[in-house]
């Protein structure tokens, strides 16, 4: 009797040990992973928003490969491509809201909205957004892939064009 409760107790300890021992999946995206990239994306635009250096900008939140998807061009990649597209938009101001953030491993994707004004023309844009984010090797994670496109209705020719 006492071999077996001896037995049984070792068998439910040597079970909790061995439990408690598990280590965080090595694919696991964390809270910590979250707030990083909540983190970056503040600091990106906070640089761009109050130093209006778009190298800076750049080079904190996209990946030295990634690439842009901009409504009506063609893909812009690498952060150099990246640079110079961002200036062909002039002084800007941009605000933005992370609606979902998720991922796996060294992976993730964030999904949200964002309001731009150009300046000093005030024109003003807002929209959605997607980006998919990977943890770098020096261990800061970077947009590799982005994508826009806006919310407010294209102005279009209303001429009708007669036969």
């Amino acid at each position: 009797m006492k071999k077996t409760i001896f037995s049984l107790i070792s068998i439910v300890g040597l079970t909790l040990g061995l439990n408690s021992c598990k280590n965080v999946p090595q694919n696991a995206f964390t809270e910590a992973d979250k707030e990083a990239i909540k983190s970056t994306a503040t600091e990106a635009v906070k640089l761009l928003n109050e130093t209006k250096d778009i190298k800076a900008y750049v080079n904190t939140y996209y990946a030295e490969n990634a690439i842009v998807l901009i409504p009506n061009t063609e893909p812009v990649k690498g952060r150099e491509a990246i640079i110079t597209a961002n200036q062909s938009f002039g002084d800007s101001k941009l605000d933005f809201i992370i609606n979902d953030v998720n991922g796996k491993g060294d992976l993730a994707y964030v999904y949200g909205k964002y309001n731009l004004e150009l300046l000093p023309s005030g024109v003003k844009d807002n929209g959605k957004y997607i980006e998919i984010w990977r943890k770098q090797s020096d261990g800061k994670w970077q947009v590799m892939y982005d994508i826009w496109n806006s919310s407010v209705p294209i102005q279009s020719d209303t001429t009708k064009i007669e036969k």
